[in-house]
């Protein structure tokens, strides 16, 4: 199996990429995932801001993590690897500085309109003792500091561009209308000609979040 692990990058004013020779962000999640799997993986990790991404590189899965104004290049991105019919599993944390309604409507529009196989929403979640934590604090938006909520579903941060109600809401239509039978039924048909198991287990965790949606229609969180 090839994992290819990618960070996007921006588009300036003009359209093009940033590029540095300098590098300020030293997120461990990459890093991390990358030692994670058994030596029969092949893994790829490539930061856009200090590298070139190739969406034609040869993998068996697409790894992209973005935030802020990286979401519009990573969709960029994604729609390449599901150009190529490679399956993609979108993870998206909302809620952050420059987020306000509409972009909730237009994440929820960008994963109906494509073939992502699996979607999983997230909240901020500032840590103790982090630089994220103290700025927040110092800006008064923590409005629940209990360390066992920090758990990217529970709404521990006053949003600046939306209500907290506005945030739980957009999830729970987010969630809604991607694990909607009508949509469930777009991405996993047809099926792949290889890793059809592999779809199958796909299927029926779709299917999971549909029904748990349908008992719990705001219970958002927990399928998190």
């Amino acid at each position: 199996m090839r994992l290819y692990l990618v960070s996007p990058n921006y588009r300036q004013r003009d359209g093009t990429l940033l590029k540095s020779t300098q590098y300020w962000t030293g997120a461990p999640a990459r890093p991390t995932l990358k030692a994670l799997p058994p030596p029969p993986w092949q893994v790829e990790m490539v930061d856009e801001l200090l590298g070139e991404v190739d969406p034609d590189r040869p993998c068996d899965v697409g790894g992209i993590t973005a935030m802020g104004p990286q979401i519009a290049r990573a969709y960029e991105l994604a729609d390449a690897f599901l150009a190529r019919g490679i399956r993609v599993i979108g993870l998206v944390t909302l809620g952050l500085h420059g987020q306000d309604e509409p972009v909730l409507q237009r994440t929820a529009d960008f994963f109906e309109q494509t073939k992502v196989l699996l979607a999983r929403f997230f909240t901020p979640a500032p840590y103790p003792g982090t630089e994220f934590h103290h700025r927040l604090a110092e800006e008064g938006r923590i409005i629940d500091d209990d360390w066992s909520h920090h758990d990217y579903a529970s709404l521990v941060v006053e949003p600046r561009e939306l209500s907290p109600t506005q945030l739980r809401e957009g999830f729970a239509e987010a969630h809604r209308r991607f694990y909607s039978l009508k949509l469930i039924a777009r991405r996993m048909w047809p099926p792949p000609p290889r890793n059809r198991l592999r779809h199958l287990g796909c299927l029926v965790a779709n299917l999971k979040s549909h029904f748990f949606m349908r008992r719990n229609p705001m219970a958002w969180g927990a399928i998190s």
